[in-house]
């Protein structure tokens, strides 16, 4: 009956639900939960509870290396614990003896590569978990890692499918975006040489002047976005030349240092002692720095440092900017190089989306690491 519970689901988080409340149900336990191990960081993040309090769903992750249910990633056996409140390693005494937490059992939740987390019961009073009884939470354990790998890999299945459509839908856009764009730039050329002329004609003090100026430059960020349709509807190969990235980089930092001025933004350098040249498309570089290096400024409504650095290894050269802006929330983070996409009101969702085809074209790729509040990199 628990196996067919958890593997009806085919939703990863409902599948972790299902296993948390039958384990507690079954051991007629007082709190149940499920942690899963990031592997990025080595820490064990909560992911489903059933009876738990918001204080105990509110507790930060716990390292695998020092804590106590971490000792069960470690070794891949069952542990249990007569009593949290008086255990050395129990990292959340005050916790349990609020919510009344006593004996705990934890086992592993084990697949093929290895132990990916962890299934816990609390029980309120003491109890000797019997080894019968670890087996049985292991064997639900055990359904659980199986319907969660079966969920895991449908999700992927269908994540696939829609990139797949999704490559299509930009396909048949970038076609679109490739005519029209040359469409517009005709007449657009046109209005320029016009607003040129109008402004030649205008006196100094004319009222008309400002007028004159809003539109060039409003006829300017028009010629941008056409660019910008062009490089997504037909990205140019890159024409490498061995170059030194830091010299690439001061280029660019010092376009922008009068926008980092006005918002009182220092930029920071630090250079590795020793920078390579490398075979790169400068003008592109500059492209993807300068891409980055503003949506670094615009992140810090308050002003403060960017820091840019510059290292190499045997293997490759890596280019750092941290900014101490806002950070990025996770669900905004997965969606930054899709084509369009933008938080911004004025944005075009188009230079982060050209910015990694260009590091790519070059053999390279970009991370992005962000937290709300503490700025991105």
């Amino acid at each position: 009956e628990v196996g067919e519970d958890v593997s009806a689901s085919l939703e990863p988080d409902e599948v972790l639900k299902r296993v948390v409340r039958q384990a507690t149900r079954l051991m007629r336990a007082k709190v149940g939960s499920l942690m899963l191990v990031n592997a990025g960081s080595d820490t064990l993040h909560l992911r489903a509870t059933y009876g738990a309090s918001q204080t105990y769903t509110a507790r930060p992750p716990l390292a695998v290396g020092e804590s106590l249910v971490g000792e069960v990633v470690r070794t891949g056996l069952p542990l249990a614990v007569l009593d949290v409140r008086e255990h050395a390693r129990y990292q959340f005494m005050g916790m349990a003896r609020q919510e009344s937490l006593c004996s705990l059992l934890s086992v592993p939740l084990r697949t093929n590569t290895g132990v990916i987390g962890v299934l816990n019961v609390y029980t309120e009073e003491r109890r000797r978990f019997r080894p019968e009884e670890a087996d049985f939470v292991s064997a639900v354990a055990a359904l659980s890692a199986t319907a969660l790998e079966h969920a895991r890999l449908y999700q992927a299945m269908l994540d696939g499918q829609e990139r797949l459509r999704q490559s299509e839908r930009l396909a048949a856009l970038g076609s679109m975006l490739a005519g029209l764009a040359h469409e517009i730039r005709n007449p657009l050329h046109t209005m320029q040489l016009l607003v040129y002329a109008i402004q030649q004609d205008c006196a100094p003090r004319s009222p008309l002047r400002a007028d004159v100026e809003v539109l060039q430059s409003e006829i300017g960020r028009l010629g941008l976005l056409v660019d910008q349709c062009l490089d997504v509807a037909r990205p140019r190969a890159p024409e490498q030349r061995r170059q030194k990235l830091h010299e690439v980089m001061e280029e660019t930092l010092l376009v922008v240092s009068t926008e980092a001025a006005r918002r009182h933004i220092q930029l920071r350098k630090h250079w590795g002692r020793t920078l390579p040249a490398v075979l790169v498309d400068g003008a592109q570089m500059k492209q993807v720095f300068l891409n980055v290096l503003l949506n670094a400024m615009q992140a810090m409504h308050s002003g403060g440092t960017i820091d840019v650095s510059l290292t190499a290894d045997e293997r490759s050269v890596t280019a750092l900017i941290q900014d101490q802006g806002e950070g990025i929330p996770e669900d905004v983070q997965a969606q930054l190089f899709t084509p369009f996409f933008t938080t911004k009101p004025q944005g075009t969702g188009l230079g982060l989306s050209i910015s990694q085809r260009i590091v790519e074209g070059h053999g390279g790729c970009m991370r992005i690491t962000s937290r709300p509040g503490e700025g991105t990199a």
